[in-house]
């Protein structure tokens, strides 16, 4: 079988990686010099890294995160901030959803919790970890519609089923009793089955006043905060303005 008839097998096959390192020995002029094995093993290197990079691709697309180019390794680690490197980066390495550990990340508003918290998510779509961002008033929101038009549990078990899940500006608006409701259902179930990553202004001690329903609200507390990785992001300077100068230079 000659070149063109092994291009064109392995474009039928769908190997695209194979098929793109394949041309670029040849062209290289350094396929002769490798053995069997060698040039058998990245041509299926080749292709195990473009199947892993689009799977990554797919995962990071239906997370749907806020802010899609957050990433750990562009966290500002100014002295303000009182961010540790190292605990960050033993929570990038997403043990914790394997452990089915939750991450709560606290700060003022504009300090970062989001980019933190899509960070963290981006870190678990490259571990091949299936990753959901929600903004909670929008789930809500979400969940209203879905039942409306008959698809409240579809849309409920997608949402609590997923590994990881990143709830961000919890409790910045008063839930109602039946959103309350929903939360405490969700957070049931996820509690020995998925990790949730709950970007809030407020201590978790503070959510008890902010839901008023003090059994579901010490029922929510309970399911999420015990046990939890706790990242305080501190600093006066808005991340917008971080990110302004940061650009600048």
């Amino acid at each position: 079988m000659n070149e063109i008839a092994v291009k064109n097998l392995m474009a039928e096959l769908g190997y695209k990686g194979m098929k793109a390192e394949y041309e670029a020995q040849v062209e290289g002029g350094y396929a002769d010099s490798l053995s069997f094995n060698e040039r058998l093993s990245t041509l299926l290197q080749a292709q195990y890294d473009l199947k892993r990079s689009n799977k990554i691709k797919n995962l990071h697309a239906q997370a749907k995160f806020a802010l899609p180019e957050a990433c750990m390794e562009d966290i500002d680690y100014s002295p303000d901030r009182e961010l540790d490197p190292g605990y960050l980066g033993t929570l990038a390495s997403c043990s914790f959803v394997a452990n089915k550990e939750n991450v709560i990340v606290m700060g003022a508003s504009d300090c970062g919790k989001t980019y933190m918290g899509c960070a963290l998510g981006n870190s678990a779509c490259r571990h091949l970890i299936k990753t959901r961002y929600e903004r909670l008033s929008t789930m809500f929101k979400k969940l209203d519609e879905a039942e409306k038009q008959g698809g409240y549990t579809k849309l409920f078990n997608d949402i609590a089923k997923v590994p990881l899940l990143v709830l961000d500006d919890f409790l910045v608006a008063i839930p109602t009793i039946k959103q309350v409701q929903q939360l405490l259902e969700l957070v049931e179930y996820r509690e020995h089955s998925g990790s949730t990553i709950v970007c809030t202004l407020l201590h978790p001690s503070e959510w008890q006043q902010r839901i008023g329903e003090k059994i579901q609200a010490n029922s929510i507390y309970s399911r999420l905060a015990p046990g939890a990785h706790m990242v305080k992001i501190e600093g006066t300077i808005p991340m917008r303005e971080r990110m302004l100068k940061k650009r600048q230079k």
